[in-house]
Protein backbone atom coordinates (compact mmCIF):
# COMPACT_ATOMS: atom_id res chain seq x y z
CA UNK A 1 0.00 0.00 0.00
CA UNK A 2 2.92 2.49 0.51
CA UNK A 3 4.63 1.63 -2.38
CA UNK A 4 1.22 2.50 -4.39
CA UNK A 5 0.55 5.67 -2.93
CA UNK A 6 4.41 6.60 -3.17
CA UNK A 7 4.04 5.83 -6.66
CA UNK A 8 0.96 8.00 -7.13
CA UNK A 9 2.42 10.90 -5.24
CA UNK A 10 5.51 10.52 -7.32
CA UNK A 11 2.99 10.95 -10.53
CA UNK A 12 1.49 14.01 -9.05
CA UNK A 13 4.79 15.94 -8.41
CA UNK A 14 5.78 14.76 -11.97
CA UNK A 15 2.61 16.49 -13.39
CA UNK A 16 2.97 19.54 -10.84
CA UNK A 17 6.26 19.87 -12.57
CA UNK A 18 5.52 20.13 -16.26
CA UNK A 19 3.89 22.81 -17.02
CA UNK A 20 2.48 22.01 -20.81
CA UNK A 21 -1.09 22.16 -21.83
CA UNK A 22 -1.32 18.61 -23.92
CA UNK A 23 -1.61 19.29 -27.11
CA UNK A 24 0.83 22.37 -27.66
CA UNK A 25 3.67 20.27 -27.68
CA UNK A 26 4.37 21.52 -23.87
CA UNK A 27 3.73 17.91 -22.42
CA UNK A 28 7.33 16.96 -21.59
CA UNK A 29 8.34 20.37 -20.51
CA UNK A 30 9.09 21.10 -17.12
CA UNK A 31 9.24 24.38 -15.75
CA UNK A 32 10.55 26.24 -12.82
CA UNK A 33 7.86 27.23 -10.03
CA UNK A 34 9.17 31.01 -10.33
CA UNK A 35 5.92 33.46 -10.96
CA UNK A 36 7.59 35.85 -13.96
CA UNK A 37 6.46 39.15 -14.23
CA UNK A 38 7.30 41.46 -17.26
CA UNK A 39 7.62 44.98 -15.71
CA UNK A 40 9.42 48.13 -16.80
CA UNK A 41 11.51 50.28 -14.14
CA UNK A 42 10.94 53.83 -14.12
CA UNK A 43 13.74 55.74 -12.66
CA UNK A 44 14.94 59.42 -12.71
CA UNK A 45 18.42 60.64 -13.96
CA UNK A 46 19.24 60.28 -10.15
CA UNK A 47 18.62 56.96 -10.04
CA UNK A 48 15.72 57.49 -7.63
CA UNK A 49 12.31 55.44 -8.66
CA UNK A 50 9.83 57.42 -10.29
CA UNK A 51 6.54 57.03 -8.00
CA UNK A 52 3.57 57.31 -10.63
CA UNK A 53 0.01 57.99 -9.34
CA UNK A 54 -1.35 55.54 -11.59
CA UNK A 55 -0.68 53.54 -14.81
CA UNK A 56 -2.28 51.20 -17.45
CA UNK A 57 -1.64 48.97 -19.70
CA UNK A 58 -3.65 48.56 -22.88
CA UNK A 59 -3.28 45.28 -25.17
CA UNK A 60 -3.75 46.28 -28.37
CA UNK A 61 -4.93 43.49 -30.34
CA UNK A 62 -7.54 42.82 -27.72
CA UNK A 63 -8.44 46.46 -28.04
CA UNK A 64 -8.99 46.55 -24.48
CA UNK A 65 -6.91 47.62 -20.54
CA UNK A 66 -5.82 44.58 -18.80
CA UNK A 67 -7.00 44.95 -15.00
CA UNK A 68 -4.75 44.99 -12.15
CA UNK A 69 -3.81 44.29 -8.82
CA UNK A 70 -3.66 47.37 -6.37
CA UNK A 71 -1.87 45.61 -3.57
CA UNK A 72 0.63 44.59 -6.23
CA UNK A 73 0.55 47.84 -7.95
CA UNK A 74 1.38 49.60 -5.02
CA UNK A 75 4.02 46.95 -3.68
CA UNK A 76 6.16 47.56 -7.34
CA UNK A 77 5.90 51.35 -7.30
CA UNK A 78 8.11 51.93 -3.94
CA UNK A 79 10.93 50.62 -6.26
CA UNK A 80 9.51 52.36 -9.70
CA UNK A 81 8.71 48.84 -11.08
CA UNK A 82 5.03 48.59 -13.08
CA UNK A 83 4.33 44.87 -14.22
CA UNK A 84 3.12 44.76 -18.00
CA UNK A 85 1.77 41.37 -17.91
CA UNK A 86 2.67 38.26 -15.54
CA UNK A 87 2.44 34.62 -15.79
CA UNK A 88 -1.67 34.80 -15.12
CA UNK A 89 -1.71 35.82 -18.96
CA UNK A 90 0.93 32.85 -19.95
CA UNK A 91 -2.18 30.46 -21.79
CA UNK A 92 -3.73 33.80 -23.75
CA UNK A 93 0.21 34.42 -24.93
CA UNK A 94 1.56 31.38 -25.30
CA UNK A 95 3.09 31.18 -29.22
CA UNK A 96 1.98 34.67 -29.51
CA UNK A 97 3.75 37.93 -30.07
CA UNK A 98 1.59 40.87 -28.76
CA UNK A 99 1.92 44.59 -27.92
CA UNK A 100 0.89 45.92 -24.57
CA UNK A 101 1.23 49.71 -24.32
CA UNK A 102 1.64 50.88 -20.93
CA UNK A 103 1.25 54.42 -19.89
CA UNK A 104 2.28 56.11 -16.48
CA UNK A 105 0.94 59.09 -15.38
CA UNK A 106 2.54 61.83 -12.57
CA UNK A 107 0.90 65.25 -11.64
CA UNK A 108 -1.60 64.87 -14.14
CA UNK A 109 0.46 64.52 -17.34
CA UNK A 110 1.86 61.11 -19.09
CA UNK A 111 5.05 60.70 -18.36
CA UNK A 112 5.82 57.60 -19.66
CA UNK A 113 4.29 55.75 -22.72
CA UNK A 114 5.67 52.58 -24.18
CA UNK A 115 4.96 50.27 -26.25
CA UNK A 116 5.91 46.45 -24.73
CA UNK A 117 6.30 43.27 -26.78
CA UNK A 118 5.93 40.06 -25.16
CA UNK A 119 4.41 36.61 -25.45
CA UNK A 120 4.83 32.98 -23.57
CA UNK A 121 6.15 29.91 -24.08
CA UNK A 122 5.23 26.62 -22.30
CA UNK A 123 5.95 27.72 -18.43
CA UNK A 124 6.46 31.65 -18.67
CA UNK A 125 5.36 35.10 -20.49
CA UNK A 126 8.29 36.58 -21.94
CA UNK A 127 9.81 39.84 -23.12
CA UNK A 128 10.31 39.57 -26.78
CA UNK A 129 11.58 43.51 -27.18
CA UNK A 130 15.40 44.33 -27.52
CA UNK A 131 15.20 47.58 -25.88
CA UNK A 132 15.96 48.05 -21.98
CA UNK A 133 12.69 47.39 -19.75
CA UNK A 134 14.71 50.02 -17.74
CA UNK A 135 13.97 53.49 -18.91
CA UNK A 136 14.98 57.03 -17.42
CA UNK A 137 12.31 59.96 -16.71
CA UNK A 138 13.35 63.47 -17.56
CA UNK A 139 12.45 65.45 -14.23
CA UNK A 140 9.69 68.05 -14.84
CA UNK A 141 10.53 71.54 -15.85
CA UNK A 142 8.99 72.33 -12.87
CA UNK A 143 12.13 72.14 -10.90
CA UNK A 144 13.45 75.28 -12.53
CA UNK A 145 16.73 76.35 -10.52
CA UNK A 146 16.95 72.64 -9.48
CA UNK A 147 17.17 71.11 -13.42
CA UNK A 148 20.94 71.28 -13.31
CA UNK A 149 21.50 69.66 -9.65
CA UNK A 150 23.33 66.45 -8.92
CA UNK A 151 21.40 64.93 -6.31
CA UNK A 152 22.67 61.78 -4.37
CA UNK A 153 21.03 58.48 -4.15
CA UNK A 154 20.65 57.96 -0.53
CA UNK A 155 16.84 58.25 0.24
CA UNK A 156 17.11 60.08 3.02
CA UNK A 157 14.63 60.17 6.27
CA UNK A 158 14.45 62.48 8.94
CA UNK A 159 13.56 60.62 12.40
CA UNK A 160 13.29 60.80 16.14
CA UNK A 161 15.79 58.44 17.91
CA UNK A 162 14.28 57.50 21.52
CA UNK A 163 16.53 55.80 23.98
CA UNK A 164 16.01 55.26 27.98
CA UNK A 165 18.97 56.82 29.97
CA UNK A 166 21.05 53.27 30.23
CA UNK A 167 21.13 53.43 26.16
CA UNK A 168 18.13 50.67 25.47
CA UNK A 169 15.77 51.79 22.04
CA UNK A 170 12.23 52.44 23.16
CA UNK A 171 10.30 50.06 22.02
CA UNK A 172 6.90 51.95 21.20
CA UNK A 173 3.56 50.12 20.53
CA UNK A 174 2.67 53.15 18.28
CA UNK A 175 3.37 56.52 17.21
CA UNK A 176 1.70 59.42 14.51
CA UNK A 177 2.66 62.09 12.83
CA UNK A 178 0.64 65.07 12.35
CA UNK A 179 0.96 67.98 9.40
CA UNK A 180 0.03 71.08 10.96
CA UNK A 181 -0.08 73.37 8.31
CA UNK A 182 -2.20 70.74 6.30
CA UNK A 183 -4.22 69.51 9.54
CA UNK A 184 -3.92 65.69 8.84
CA UNK A 185 -2.04 62.54 9.81
CA UNK A 186 1.07 61.46 7.56
CA UNK A 187 0.22 57.70 6.46
CA UNK A 188 2.61 55.16 7.84
CA UNK A 189 4.54 52.01 5.96
CA UNK A 190 3.95 49.48 8.90
CA UNK A 191 6.99 47.35 7.52
CA UNK A 192 9.45 50.20 7.61
CA UNK A 193 8.09 51.40 10.94
CA UNK A 194 8.28 48.02 12.34
CA UNK A 195 11.79 47.57 10.97
CA UNK A 196 13.19 51.06 12.53
CA UNK A 197 11.26 50.29 15.76
CA UNK A 198 14.03 47.82 16.70
CA UNK A 199 16.44 50.42 17.25
CA UNK A 200 14.08 52.88 18.40
CA UNK A 201 13.88 55.26 15.44
CA UNK A 202 10.89 56.82 14.61
CA UNK A 203 10.27 58.51 10.77
CA UNK A 204 9.14 62.03 10.67
CA UNK A 205 9.39 62.48 7.19
CA UNK A 206 11.28 61.11 4.01
CA UNK A 207 12.19 61.80 0.32
CA UNK A 208 8.38 60.52 -0.42
CA UNK A 209 7.72 63.94 0.56
CA UNK A 210 10.37 66.18 -1.01
CA UNK A 211 8.40 67.78 -3.87
CA UNK A 212 5.64 68.90 -0.94
CA UNK A 213 8.15 70.14 1.23
CA UNK A 214 10.40 72.23 -1.27
CA UNK A 215 11.23 75.19 -0.27
CA UNK A 216 9.44 75.07 2.86
CA UNK A 217 9.28 75.02 6.31
CA UNK A 218 6.79 72.61 7.80
CA UNK A 219 6.04 71.67 11.45
CA UNK A 220 5.36 67.62 12.06
CA UNK A 221 4.25 67.04 15.32
CA UNK A 222 5.24 63.47 16.63
CA UNK A 223 3.80 61.51 19.25
CA UNK A 224 4.66 58.36 20.70
CA UNK A 225 2.78 55.68 22.81
CA UNK A 226 3.88 52.89 25.00
CA UNK A 227 1.42 51.10 27.05
CA UNK A 228 -0.98 53.25 27.09
CA UNK A 229 0.16 56.57 27.56
CA UNK A 230 2.14 59.44 25.59
CA UNK A 231 5.92 58.97 26.59
CA UNK A 232 7.06 61.09 23.42
CA UNK A 233 5.25 64.50 22.19
CA UNK A 234 7.85 66.87 19.87
CA UNK A 235 7.40 69.18 16.96
CA UNK A 236 9.94 68.94 14.67
CA UNK A 237 10.16 71.76 11.77
CA UNK A 238 11.64 70.27 8.14
CA UNK A 239 11.28 70.99 4.69
CA UNK A 240 13.38 70.18 1.37
CA UNK A 241 15.89 71.29 -0.72
CA UNK A 242 15.94 70.09 -4.88
CA UNK A 243 17.05 66.41 -3.71
CA UNK A 244 16.35 65.32 0.17
CA UNK A 245 14.10 66.19 2.74
CA UNK A 246 16.17 67.90 5.61
CA UNK A 247 15.72 68.93 9.31
CA UNK A 248 15.64 72.58 10.14
CA UNK A 249 15.54 72.62 13.86
CA UNK A 250 18.42 72.91 16.46
CA UNK A 251 17.72 70.00 18.89
CA UNK A 252 18.80 66.73 18.53
CA UNK A 253 16.73 64.17 17.37
CA UNK A 254 17.93 61.63 20.03
CA UNK A 255 15.73 62.15 22.81
CA UNK A 256 16.06 60.24 26.05
CA UNK A 257 12.60 58.85 27.96
CA UNK A 258 12.77 58.69 31.32
CA UNK A 259 12.46 55.14 32.87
Amino acid sequence: MKILIAAILTVIQSCEAKGGDEGNGCEDVNCTKVFEHISLKLAYPNGQPVLLDSSKVFRVNENRYLEQDPVSWNEGRVWGIYTVVNDGMRKELQNKEEIMRFTGYLNGEIVCERDVLVGADCCHVNYLGKESLTQEIPFFEERGECADVACTKIYMHIYLKLAYPNGQPVLLDSSKVFWINENRYLKQDPVSWNEARVWGCYTIVNDGMQKELKNKEEIMHFTGYLNGTIVCERDVLVGADCCHVNYFGTESLTQIISL
